[in-house]
């Protein structure tokens, strides 16, 4: 009788001792997993829930995550849409923990950039609020969108007919984006 119960206490010990080896195995993979991860990927794994953004330059913004390109976030506060360049985005509270890696998004999805989308806002002529890096704002049109710029005719909120004959072009690089913001109706992001 001694010797069965001292082989059941040395299989509970090796069974536990395996299921220990088991953990730590799956603890180590999670983690060389979660290393592969972009930061792209864990963005476009929480599209559709509430975040707060906050920038470099201190903006917060709230809004329901959208899209998420290669190098831009869309979000949509109330009646707004709000485009920030990634280089842009110092912290994002409200994650979830899903990740959507390139691969399951899409490769066109994926790869859809910042200069795409100005274009697209250039082309319908939607005014757009345009926070600078250094905090400054600029109201206006955009006019056209280069590889790593955007050039805006600046001019009062509301006078389409002032952008129209606006020789007031500013050119702003990407890298000086912080913020673009349009109204949402009649938009189409």
């Amino acid at each position: 009788m001694r010797w069965e119960d001292l082989f059941a206490d040395l299989e509970q010990q090796w069974e536990a001792l395996a299921e220990g080896e088991r953990q730590a195995e799956i603890a180590e993979r999670t983690r060389a997993e979660f290393a592969q991860l972009t930061l792209v990927d864990r963005l476009r794994g929480s599209e559709g829930q509430e975040v707060r953004v906050r920038t470099r330059g201190g903006q917060d913004v709230e809004g329901r995550l959208c899209r998420v390109g290669a190098d831009f976030l869309l979000l949509a506060p109330a009646r707004r849409e709000c485009v920030l360049p990634l280089h842009a985005v110092s912290a994002v509270t409200g994650l979830g923990d899903a990740s959507v890696p390139e691969a399951a998004a899409g490769t066109v999805r994926a790869r859809l950039g910042l200069g795409s989308v100005l274009r697209r806002v250039a082309a319908d002529r939607s005014q757009v609020s345009l926070v600078a890096a250094d905090g400054a704002v600029l109201n206006g049109t955009l006019q056209r969108v280069g590889s790593d710029f955007v050039e805006m005719a600046v001019h009062a909120p509301g006078d389409a007919l002032e952008a129209a004959r606006s020789r007031r072009l500013t050119l702003v690089p990407f890298a000086g984006l912080e913020v673009l913001r349009r109204d949402t109706e009649g938009s189409g992001l």
